[in-house]
């Protein structure tokens, strides 16, 4: 959490560019062709793979990562909790990662250049609800390995 925390609390310059260079990388090791966009005077606009520019790429990357933190911060809430060996470990595994995406959105409203943004939560949520699925696909594989065993 801390490291979402972190992420949320910087610039939203500084985020730009980080998530810029992890842009750029993709584009480079994807597009083998380097096919520069120019205006009429010769300068770089953009690249563009597949018909999207770079702004749309990074854009995509950043709620993938929003993704992925989320998922991790769901699985890591599930291993906390499931010493306590409750029924509903899932659901509140997953109320309290979307719980804190919530807080995360809410903490953004109070730093330079960013909005709290429901869809962010949706998208985080969406991390979430990834692994709850992973969850429930690795029970339900040990359940019929464990079935096969038995026989």
């Amino acid at each position: 959490m801390s490291i979402i925390f972190a992420m949320s609390n910087m610039p939203v310059e500084t985020s730009w560019k980080l998530s810029g260079v992890v842009t750029s990388e993709v584009i480079q090791s994807v597009d083998n062709s380097n096919e520069k966009l120019t205006d009429t005077e010769g300068n770089e606009i953009t690249n563009k793979i597949m018909g999207f520019t770079k702004d749309q790429i990074n854009v995509f990357i950043r709620k993938i990562a929003h993704m992925g933190e989320f998922f991790i911060l769901f699985l890591l809430w599930y291993v906390v909790l499931f010493k306590v060996k409750n029924k509903n470990i899932i659901l509140y595994s997953a109320a309290l990662a979307i719980f804190y995406a919530m807080t995360d959105e809410f903490h953004q409203l109070f730093v330079q250049g960013r909005t709290a943004n429901i869809v962010d939560v949706g998208v985080d949520s969406m991390g979430v609800f990834c692994g709850v699925v992973a969850i429930l696909i690795m029970k339900k594989i040990i359940e019929v390995m464990g079935k096969k065993q038995a026989v």
